[in-house]
């Protein structure tokens, strides 16, 4: 659980570990406001267009995206930041964009690989 820090709402910068979950369902990669450091959100951009995302319960609207480091692949993506919500990792983005793959055979459990071809046990 992030600390608070000067300003209500955001992670500290020193809050560098951070639960993910890998989507397949998700179409883009999503992330709270206060998880953000001072750095994410001082990077923030606003979307020309905000957008509109389905959710189970209702409809959200996500207005601004920044790039979050991510250390366990050691590299930047872009999230979208909404109020509330788990951080979430497209499958789909991470493979058709960053260059990941993942392998699942059987019973085992799923591997993704990384461009640097590292692998990952999910």
């Amino acid at each position: 659980m992030p600390q608070s820090c000067s300003r209500p709402g955001l992670a500290t910068p020193a809050s560098t570990t951070r639960d993910y979950i890998i989507d397949s369902g998700a179409s883009v990669n999503l992330i709270a406001r206060k998880l953000l450091s001072e750095a994410e959100w001082s990077k923030r951009k606003r979307l020309a267009v905000p957008l509109v995302l389905r959710t189970a319960n209702s409809k959200v609207i996500a207005t601004h995206t920044t790039e979050v480091y991510i250390k366990d692949v050691d590299m930047s993506m872009k999230f979208y930041i909404l109020e509330d919500t788990p951080s979430v990792v497209s499958l789909g983005v991470l493979c058709k964009i960053y260059g990941f793959a993942l392998f699942w055979k059987g019973n085992s459990p799923p591997i993704l690989i990384t461009p640097k071809l590292s692998l990952i046990h999910i």
